[in-house]
């Protein structure tokens, strides 16, 4: 009996004993459990607080206007917006080169003008409400003034601000509109024609030669006429002046040898400017080693210059 009895103790011991241990087993497996829940819960709500506020369709922004321009005078700039999902709300902001000052009272919504109330101007920027834009393709046009001078590449861009989906997104940036303004032409002509005819020079003979410079493009840039001379002329005799009336003599400077460079100044559209150089042969034209009666070919160069002025600096588009 007495066995018996410590038997029936020692089996309900090890009951408890086993009982206590898997209520503890699962305890920790249900606080294991709770815990993986409760981080996994805890991280996806921050990835949902964290994540940032994206349009499944945005919209395009493409600027265009004419490459070149002339002034004084205007050109148009068109930003074409092309909107898959509609958006609540925009606005175009414009960021002109400052040689395009753009004019708040030319702008118009596809093909609806815009007042000009309600444009925000800033220097030669503006701002233009938007509101509602359905979706399809949108226009947005204006003006800018274009100086008569300089001559040089300019560049603008604008930026498309909007809410879609009842988000604000960010804003959208249109790549780099260029237009060249003002561009010359410079034609270099010699009065002789082409091909210069041969002219026999003696030694200590003075000869001329007759250019004729003209601007048949637009601007007015600085120019400057360069003459390459051949070795065996007399470079203290070369007399170069502007063709006007009275003439005007030019300050020529040696720039390198063999060479002058003539600062002929600004040359407006369509301006003419006729430039002549005498010029006198030495001994050095002379090969060393010569037949009886020796000739030899002297070559003149003459090369423009035109002086732009730096493309303005300007914000580059880029998607963002």
């Amino acid at each position: 009996m007495r066995s018996f009895a410590c038997n029936l103790v020692s089996r309900a011991a090890v009951a408890r004993l086993s009982g206590k241990w898997i209520q503890r087993e699962t305890a920790a497996r249900e606080l294991a459990r709770g815990t993986r829940l409760g981080a996994a819960t805890a991280v996806a709500g921050l990835f949902i607080l964290a994540a940032p506020a994206v349009a499944a369709d945005p919209p395009t922004l493409t600027g265009s206007a004419p490459v070149a321009a002339r002034g004084p005078g205007m050109v148009w700039f068109t930003y074409t917006i092309d909107v898959v999902v509609g958006l609540d709300s925009a606005k175009l902001t414009t960021h002109q080169d400052s040689l395009l000052p753009a004019d708040a009272g030319s702008v118009t919504f596809d093909g609806t003008a815009v007042a000009r109330s309600q444009i925000a101007v800033s220097g030669g920027d503006l701002t233009i409400p938007l509101g509602t834009v359905a979706t399809g393709a949108h226009t947005v046009r204006f003006t800018a003034r274009v100086p008569a001078a300089p001559s040089t590449v300019t560049r603008s861009t604008a930026d498309l601000s909007y809410g879609q989906a009842g988000v604000t997104q960010d804003s959208l940036h249109s790549a780099a509109v260029v237009v060249d303004i003002n561009e010359p032409d410079i034609e270099v002509l010699s009065d002789f024609g082409d091909p210069v005819p041969e002219q026999p020079v003696g030694t200590g003979t003075f000869g001329g030669w007759d250019f004729s410079v003209r601007n048949i493009g637009f601007g007015a840039p600085p120019t400057t006429l360069r003459f390459t001379v051949p070795e065996g002329l007399d470079m203290t005799a070369m007399d170069v002046q502007r063709e006007t009336s009275p003439p005007v003599p030019l300050r020529c400077s040696p720039s390198t040898p063999g060479q002058l460079e003539c600062p002929l100044g600004t040359l407006a559209y369509r301006e003419f400017v006729g430039v002549s150089i005498t010029f006198a042969a030495s001994a050095s034209a002379i090969p060393a080693r010569r037949p009886a009666w020796p000739s030899r070919p002297l070559r003149i160069k003459a090369l423009i210059r035109i002086h732009r002025t730096t493309p303005s600096p300007c914000r580059s588009g880029s998607p963002g």
